[in-house]
């Protein structure tokens, strides 16, 4: 998603009200909101693959799925950010659902876009590595078969990628196997 800069600084409140008034998401950073624009079709059938499947699979389990309209706290009233999927499994996090935030993710899964890609690799992933509760994070390229998976190891990221559309990510601490033929359902990749 490409970032529009607002010129104006907000209190997180504001921010807030921002949000509720025009019904539009911002980045917010330390007072400074950042419009979200729109995504491709294929952006937004990956997110759908993956949120589906997650949502379908952990059923059963204490956990909830959102897909890029849930907000990530990454420092209190300072940094909110929207991943693509957010997976959590905390109490805190789903025993509110007027809550507007999760502070808690065990996963966190971007689609790469050009304008972010440089964003979701770099900066947000040294942010996301900050928080306890995340033991996953998974990089989607929406250009190519490839998603690139670190997973939290005490206090070591263990990072593997995987290209081949018969090979299924093993999330052990989730009791999840995903299959990249379902991130990528309905994809195409041949030249038009």
């Amino acid at each position: 998603m490409q970032l529009q800069e607002k010129k104006q600084h907000y209190t997180f409140t504001e921010y807030e009200t921002l949000e509720k008034e025009t019904g539009e998401r911002f980045l917010y950073y330390y007072g400074e909101v950042f419009a979200m624009a729109g995504t491709t079709l294929r952006h937004n059938k990956i997110v759908r693959n993956l949120w589906s499947y997650l949502q379908e699979i952990l059923a059963e389990q204490k956990c909830e799925v959102f897909s890029e309209n849930v907000k990530l706290e990454l420092a209190p009233n300072a940094y909110y950010v929207y991943p693509d999927i957010l997976l959590t499994c905390h109490s805190e996090d789903i025993s509110d659902d007027e809550q507007t935030f999760i502070k808690y993710p065990s996963l966190i899964a971007e689609v790469l876009s050009e304008s972010t890609q440089s964003y979701d690799m770099q900066d947000k992933k040294a942010w996301y590595f900050k928080i306890p509760a995340l033991q996953y994070y998974l990089l989607i390229f929406s250009k190519k078969t490839r998603v690139e998976l670190f997973e939290r190891n005490g206090d070591f990221w263990i990072f593997r990628f995987f290209e081949n559309l018969n090979e299924s990510i093993r999330l052990e601490k989730l009791g999840v196997e995903l299959p990249l033929n379902t991130i990528y359902k309905g994809i195409s990749f041949q030249d038009k």
